[in-house]
């Protein structure tokens, strides 16, 4: 937080779901709210380095094709979340090959807040669903989480609020 307590950067994991993209646009709304600055991190890994040296490369993309379709996935979810009525803002895309976790974590270590997309458990009452990305945040950020489901899944931040469906850390 700035010296006066202020939020002055969200840092939003982006990986292209639906509920990635309901927290950035979340985040998008926030920010506007504190006068902070938004900025979208979409980590990528080449696929070529996960296959044994032994395995077939056909039909595995590059890891220029990789970084390519990376940040064609970045941008088309900043735009889808820009496009939402009422969300408009500034987003400071950022694309950075490596492990998602690591990189969120070293990003979200200079931010106010980190924004991630959770997924919906089979039944809402039993809990929240965490992958290894979102649990690896939760348990090592030095900022707060908030956590985000897709935008079907709740009408807007009003009611983020008043339900419960946030978790802050």
């Amino acid at each position: 937080m700035g010296t006066d307590g202020r939020i002055v950067r969200i840092v939003v994991g982006v990986s292209g779901s639906p509920n990635s993209t309901a927290a950035l646009r979340w985040a998008v709304r926030e920010a506007r709210l504190h006068a902070a600055e938004v900025w979208a991190v979409h980590a990528w890994s080449s696929r070529m380095e996960m296959l044994a040296p032994y395995a077939p490369r056909h039909g595995v993309p590059s890891r220029d094709r990789q970084r390519k379709l990376s940040s064609a996935l970045l941008a088309s979810a900043i735009r889808r979340a820009l496009e939402s009525k009422g969300s408009g803002g500034v987003v400071r895309p950022v694309l950075v090959e490596g492990v998602p976790s690591r990189i969120l974590l070293s990003y979200a270590a200079s931010a106010d807040l980190l924004v991630l997309g959770r997924r919906l458990g089979p039944n809402p009452v039993d809990g929240i669903a965490l992958g290894a990305v979102a649990r690896s945040c939760i348990s090592n950020s030095l900022c707060p989480v908030v956590f985000i489901p897709a935008a079907n899944a709740v009408a807007d931040a009003d009611t983020l609020l008043s339900t419960g469906w946030h978790l802050c850390v």
